[in-house]
């Protein structure tokens, strides 16, 4: 308002004449009152040097306003000519008008006693001084504050308070600079207000923000209110007046008021709204903004802005777009046009209130700013009007005092940045001072900014900017490109952001004011992102950015919702939430993806490779030497399934790899490492491939099944460790293993401890299928360690096997040494041996004692006190230290039992093999020689005593000899008759035995 009033400034010349004159009971004064002007200015008289002197009514010894000129002549009926008319106006805050045009001519209706209507004509100017001034500043060298001229006569009409000049009209200060021709402006004096403000045809308006604080409104500072008119000149006809000799009156000096006149009652308000048509273009340095229209809403409370305790810094920045992508809003933003106020002036907008700064020294040569400041441009071709409002319109009634709007009737608001080339459009482009937000709308996604440098956004139908919180909201759908985007069909390079539903930037603050150093940027809705050959998907994607003041802003997290993400190479993320965090790029990248977080249904896989599926993954990241981005730790929870893609897998709850130690830890009930056919389960897995070791704390199991039908099965339930490079297998705590054939044929092993020797690990020519070594079972205080083998029948059904033959070993230590195909138990034991296969050879046999009608077949169980050595390879056992051997045929009860100190047995097995070799052992005694204390006992008929008893079983032949002091002892039990013979030689096919060298003969009376 402050401005639009000081436009028109000459106009005051007229309201100073008009002012009532003094009542006698007015304020006292020591200065006598004049006559009245209409005895001074009678029809027809003329007179020199006119002295009129207007008194504050409020403050009767300060003058307000005083009217000079050098000579008044009448001109027709209640017109009066003046020339060289001059007048001072004294503000309450020591600054001063100065008024001054070459000739006036007033219309006074003959018995008023004030002008009614007049013009000036011939260099119509009018000067502001600054309060540093004070009084009377000589015009001709004191620099004024504000200078407003017209190379046309200024015409007012005090019946409506209306003036107007057909001519081009500059107004000048040291933030303001105003050209317009053909202006009129009518103004409502009781309310001290604007009626209306039309300006033919604009040009331009140049308004420079300036250092120091502004003084108040000129509408509210200079006002002098109702007030007495005091005159001091000298009269017509008098000899000062005939000697054409200045006037020296008694004057009152202007002296400034304690403090501003109390405006009674309710604050006023007033609303307006102006207009600029045609051409507009308003530029800021390099920022530039065209349209048709621009539009300005603006509530003054007593005749100034108000203070809505706006941020108290020179200027904000332009707002960024996304740094690396747009990097600046600059063009797009209205603000040069609305910008906050220098510090100390509340009240002043930037466009319709830029008052200089007080205290200006009217000595100084120059008082301009300093030229480092950047002016704001304004410039339309056709009117510019200024009108009242009656009702608050929608554009103010969310706090704002002044809102700006640029629109056009065709085509697109445009906004540009020459320097940078940063461009955009829209269909209009707001800005509201009072909450600092731009807006910017266009239909059909028609919002766009483009930077060469760096990108674009496009496709959005409306934009808002939060200058004061440094946020950019996009609601509509949208698309981000980036400047080496490239869609051409054959050498597709993208490198864009879409989504449907809305995007958000947040920029950093300095002041209060938005920067362009952008902090976050969110896109939500159906989200699309691709960057050459990767892409990104989501419902929402979130960029974190690092925005030191100073450094160009980096991206250093991204968050996504229902995200799925592909490197171009294989690799896949996705989950319902990622999170990727980066850091400062290395081998020549930007930037460097450090850690992944991935949430909900989470998975990390590449195509033909490892994969890793979880409720949650947490991965280390970093650029290897050829570029690509790999796995250095992972931690994954919650049903975790990975693949290392070479053949391992596994699954647990919990798992923590060390892809640079190349180890990783699973954990959780029921975790399971595979790989091929092979099998490990533990709450507590642990494997090293640096080390090539395995580790199981806890119970687990191991299983394993080839393509040829046999499986391995083994538990423990302590702890299990495997070494490949020893080629050493440990489980610990009670421990089963056992393998089954795709025929049904089992082999199991129960131990408290397992210890397995395998073919060490090597690079050269390594065997996948690793060959036993040795294993060693190990029995604790409470149960021996065993090893069983179970054959079924050929031509039996796997689901329901018949069982031919058993083999069962036990001991507190058994050892296997595979390549010598050896079983050695150190110890106590028992082996137990069941042969119930057809025998073909022996199907007529009488059933003797030992043989039966099955023949050989049959059960037979060894214990011993002192050790087993077993020869699987030549078949062959011995056994040491209270041995005992009993023995069932297939069809009989009866049970034939051998016990001696030792034992050697011998047993069948396929011809030209060992079982190291995948020979069969069968379990069919062949041989049996039993030395010291042999006592052979056959179904309780017949019982043998002897030092060395030998049992061939291919013949059916017990031999038995006695030692060098002793004899063999054979008895009936049947008969109740005993002999000792030196030797026998019992056929027991035929039931006939041969005495050697017989001796007595006992028989029961």
């Amino acid at each position: 308002m402050s401005v639009v009033v000081a436009l028109f400034l000459a106009g005051t010349v007229a309201y100073l004449v008009v002012r009532p004159r003094a009542t006698q009971g007015g304020g006292s004064t020591d200065v006598p009152l004049p006559p009245d002007i209409t005895d001074i200015l009678d029809e027809g008289d003329s007179g020199r040097n006119l002295a009129i002197q207007v008194q504050d009514k409020e403050n009767p010894d300060r003058l307000a306003a005083e009217l000079l000129a050098a000579r008044y002549d009448p001109d027709g009926p209640s017109h009066r000519k003046v020339e060289q008319p001059r007048a001072w106006l004294f503000g309450e805050d020591g600054s001063t008008w100065y008024i001054e045009a070459d000739k006036g001519r007033f219309y006074i209706p003959e018995g008023n006693d004030q002008p009614r209507s007049g013009s000036l004509t011939g260099h119509v100017r009018a000067r502001r001084f600054g309060p540093d001034a004070a009084g009377r500043p000589d015009p001709e060298t004191a620099m004024p504050t504000v200078t407003a001229t017209t190379d046309a006569p200024l015409h007012f009409d005090l019946d409506v308070y209306s003036f107007e000049t057909e001519g081009r009209l500059h107004v000048e200060s040291d933030e303001l600079d105003f050209v317009g021709r053909g202006v009129f402006a009518v103004l409502n004096e009781q309310r001290e207000s604007l009626s209306r403000l039309r300006v033919d045809h604009g040009e331009k308006l140049t308004y420079t923000p300036g250092d120091e604080p502004a003084a108040p409104p000129i509408s509210s500072v200079d006002r002098v209110g109702p007030t007495t008119v005091l005159t001091a000149f000298t009269p017509a006809g008098s000899t000062a007046a005939q000697a054409e000799t200045p006037a020296s009156p008694e004057q009152v000096e202007p002296q400034s008021a304690a403090q501003p006149p109390a405006m009674p009652g309710a604050p006023k308000i007033d609303l307006y709204q102006t207009r600029f048509n045609d051409h507009v273009v308003v530029t800021h340095g390099s920022e530039v903004i065209k349209s048709d229209l621009l539009t300005v809403w603006t509530r003054l409370i007593d005749n100034k802005i108000p203070d809505r305790s706006r941020p108290q810094s020179a200027r904000g920045p332009m707002p960024a777009m996304l740094s690396d992508l747009l990097p600046s809003l600059a063009a797009a933003t209205p603000d040069p046009i609305g910008a906050a106020p220098p510090a100390g002036t509340p009240d002043s907008d930037a466009v319709l209130s830029p008052e200089p700064a007080p205290g200006v020294d009217p000595a100084a040569p120059n008082q301009t700013h300093p030229p480092a400041a950047e002016p704001v441009v304004l410039t339309w071709d056709g009117p510019m009007e200024v009108v009242p409002l009656q009702n608050e319109p929608s554009e103010l009634t969310m706090g704002d005092d002044v809102a700006l709007r640029f629109d056009v009737t065709e085509g697109h608001v445009e906004f540009e940045d020459t320097t940078t080339h940063a461009a955009g459009r829209a269909q209009t482009a707001s800005y509201f001072e009072g909450r600092e937000r731009v807006e910017l709308i266009g239909p059909a996604g028609s919002v766009e900014l483009e930077s060469p440098e760096s990108g674009r956004i496009s496709g959005a139908n409306s934009m808002y900017i939060e200058l004061g919180a440094g946020v950019v909201m996009i609601p509509t759908a949208g698309e981000l490109t980036g400047a080496q985007h490239d869609d051409t069909p054959g050498a597709e390079s993208p490198q864009r952001i879409r989504w449907r539903s809305s995007a958000m930037f947040s920029f950093a603050l300095k002041d209060g004011r938005m920067t362009d150093r952008i902090e976050r940027a969110r896109f939500e809705g159906g989200v699309e992102g691709a960057s050459r050959d990767s892409t990104l998907n989501g419902e929402r994607i979130d960029a974190i950015f690092d925005s030191e003041e100073g450094g160009d802003p980096r991206l250093v997290q991204l968050n996504a919702e229902k995200a799925r993400g592909d490197d171009g190479r294989g690799g896949t993320l996705a989950g319902d939430g990622l999170e990727v965090h980066f850091a400062p790029g290395s081998r020549g990248d930007d930037l460097d993806p450090t850690r992944v977080i991935i949430t909900g249904s989470a998975l990390a896989r590449r195509e033909g490779g490892e994969s890793i599926r979880a409720d949650r993954i947490d991965a280390s990241l970093t650029r290897k030497d050829d570029g690509d981005i790999t796995v250095t730790q992972a931690d994954a929870e919650g049903s975790v399934v990975f693949n290392d893609g070479r053949g391992a897998e596994g699954r647990g709850d919990h798992l923590e790899a060390d892809a640079l130690a190349e180890n990783a830890v699973i954990t959780g009930e029921g975790s399971r490492v595979s790989s091929g056919t092979a099998s490990i389960t533990g709450a507590h897995i642990e494997l090293d491939n640096a080390k090539r070791t395995v580790l199981v704390e806890g119970p687990g199991t191991f299983s394993q099944a080839d393509s040829d039908g046999k499986s391995i099965e083994a538990t423990w339930d302590e702890k299990m460790f495997f070494d490949d490079l020893a080629g050493r297998l440990d489980c610990v705590g009670q421990t089963t293993a056992e393998s089954i054939d795709a025929d049904g044929t089992r082999d199991h092993v129960e131990a408290h401890r397992l210890e397995i020797t395998l073919d060490p690990y090597s690079n050269n020519g390594h065997d996948l299928n690793q060959r036993l070594r040795s294993a060693i079972a190990f029995g604790n205080g409470d149960a021996m360690a065993s090893i069983e083998s179970r054959r079924v029948a050929v031509g039996t059904l796997p689901e329901e096997p018949r069982v031919d033959e058993i083999f069962h070993l036990e001991g507190g230590e058994i050892r296997f040494a595979a390549r010598d195909d050896r079983l050695d138990v150190p110890g106590p034991g028992k082996l137990f041996v069941l042969d119930r296969r057809p025998d073909a050879d022996n199907a007529g046999n009488d059933g003797n004692a030992i043989i039966g009608a099955g023949g050989r077949r049959g059960t037979t169980l060894f214990t011993w006190t002192g050790s087993l050595g077993f020869d699987r390879r030549a078949g062959e056992a011995v056994f040491a230290d209270g041995v005992r051997v009993a023995h069932k045929p297939l069809t009989q009860a009866a049970i034939t039992e051998l016990t001696a100190d030792s034992l050697v047995a011998r047993f069948t097995k396929e011809e030209g093999s060992s079982l190291a070799e995948g020979g069969e052992f069968d379990g069919a005694l062949r041989f049996a020689e039993a030395r010291g204390g042999a006592l052979l006992h056959v179904d309780r008929r017949r019982e043998i005593a002897a030092d060395h008893l030998i049992y061939d079983a291919i013949r059916g032949v017990v031999q038995a000899e006695s030692g060098p002091s002793g004899h063999v002892e054979v008895t009936d039990l049947l008969r109740g008759t005993t002999s000792h013979p030196r030797a026998i030689l019992w056929d027991m096919r035929e039931d006939r035995i041969e005495l050697t060298e017989p001796g007595s003969v006992v028989a029961p009376e």
